[in-house]
């Protein structure tokens, strides 16, 4: 038995992820709970918080969540459902201001700029719209990210955008 670790967070909308490595991504599953319960839902039971707080119904959660892990083990991780998909495609977008920056400005603002110059129009971009600081993510770090530059002729200026 080699003991791990996993961490699930209940909420009602995905966070902000301010990490550049992408391991907070690699290890993200979304899992919609997409029902809902009140007297207007067929089959509405007031009484299920009573029903469901006995040593019966917990020992049958109990088993029905061995079972799952079951399912994950040997499948090597959790079923991708589309709409986990879409909510890893979704969190990536809304969690890369990077690219939310590349995608609202013009080519102009970074082709011919010094890296410096691209880099400090981001952060005062960043700033203005509200954006988190990207963990990881640095000005050295920054033309890897959105620029190509000639490292040959060891100039900073950007020549190309990377899409």
């Amino acid at each position: 038995f080699k003991p791990y670790c996993t961490v699930i967070y209940s909420m009602n909308k995905m966070p902000e992820i301010g990490d550049a490595t992408g391991g907070v991504m690699r290890r993200l599953h979304p899992v919609e709970f997409a029902a809902h319960f009140d007297s207007d839902t067929p089959g509405f039971d007031p009484r299920i918080s009573e029903k469901l707080d006995t040593e019966e119904a917990y020992e049958a959660a109990i088993m029905l969540a061995l079972e799952g892990l079951r399912m994950v083990e040997a499948n090597n991780g959790p079923t991708k459902t589309a709409y986990m998909v879409s909510q890893i495609e979704t969190v990536k977008e809304t969690n890369d201001p990077i690219s939310v920056w590349l995608d609202e400005i013009t080519i102009e603002c970074i082709i011919g700029q010094s890296v410096s110059r691209s880099y400090q129009n981001y952060i005062e971009w960043r700033d203005e719209n509200g954006w988190f600081d990207v963990k990881g993510f640095s000005k050295t770090k920054f033309p890897w990210k959105t620029c190509i530059v000639d490292r040959a002729s060891r100039s900073s200026t950007c020549t190309a955008v990377i899409a």
